[in-house]
Order: C-alpha cells, then sequence, then structure tokens
C-alpha cells in the first residue's frame, strides 16, 4: 500500500488550471449565444432557453465555476478582512452587472425582475459579510 503523497503546490496548481479552463470554457460558450443572438437578429431571450443545447450547457458548466472560483478563492487566499465600503461598492457593480444582463435578456426590468434583482444584491452583500466575518485578523 505505497501511496504517493502528492506535494501541496501540485494540488494548487491543478485547482487553479481547472478553474481557468473552466473561465475559458464559459467564456466561449457565452460569446457563442451571444453571436447566435445577434446573427439571426433574435433577443437574447430566445436564444437562451432550455430548448436550444448550447443555452443548457452554458447554464450546467456556469454554476460548476461559481462554485470553483468560490473553492478556490477561500482555500488560497490568506487575505485580511477587507472594510465594509470596498464590500459595498462591488456589490452595486455585482449587482448592477446581473440588471444590465437581465435587461439584455428580458428587455425590460418588471417590478418581478426588481425584486429578483434586490434579492440576488442583498445575497451578495450577505454572503461577502460571512466571508470577510471568516477571515483572519
Amino acid at each position: 500500500m505505497n501511496r504517493r503523497k502528492m506535494d501541496e503546490r501540485l494540488k494548487i496548481g491543478k485547482t487553479k488550471l481547472i478553474y481557468y479552463v473552466a473561465i475559458i470554457q464559459n467564456i466561449i460558450l457565452a460569446a457563442e449565444l451571444v453571436y447566435e443572438a445577434v446573427s439571426e437578429s433574435k433577443p437574447l431571450r430566445e436564444v437562451i432557453t432550455f430548448d436550444n443545447p448550447m443555452a443548457v450547457v452554458f447554464l450546467i458548466f456556469f454554476i460548476p465555476v461559481l462554485i470553483i472560483s468560490l473553492i478556490y478563492g477561500v482555500k488560497n487566499d490568506d487575505d485580511d478582512r477587507i472594510g465594509h465600503l470596498p464590500i459595498i461598492i462591488s456589490t452595486i457593480i455585482l449587482t448592477g452587472l446581473f440588471a444590465a444582463i437581465m435587461f439584455l435578456i428580458d428587455g425590460s426590468i418588471s417590478a418581478n425582475m426588481g425584486l429578483v434583482i434586490l434579492i440576488v444584491g442583498v445575497f451578495l452583500f450577505v454572503f461577502s459579510e460571512f466571508i470577510n466575518f471568516y477571515r483572519e485578523h
């Protein structure tokens, strides 16, 4: 039972490689979906449906990228706690980006969509504060 021990640097290198490959894959899938929408003169909401196999693949692989990036960030960052202002600014930027994507998909922002955007913003803020709470002093 002679098991080879893997050096910690190799594990980090493999995790980093998987992280970058997943990001590149999602960028390519998103670019293909945008190209399909532009070339066929369709709104993005008609392209990103469960009837389109590329959209389904994009949605399936987008969630693991988020999980991998979270794991990679938590495992490999030895950052100190950050202030509340950078968290608020990053939350506003990410919520605005989410709102812009939802506007591109739907073409308008209804009251229900505004509520979803608000919930996403609150979740991002609470999640960032939760991660910040468990960082080293």
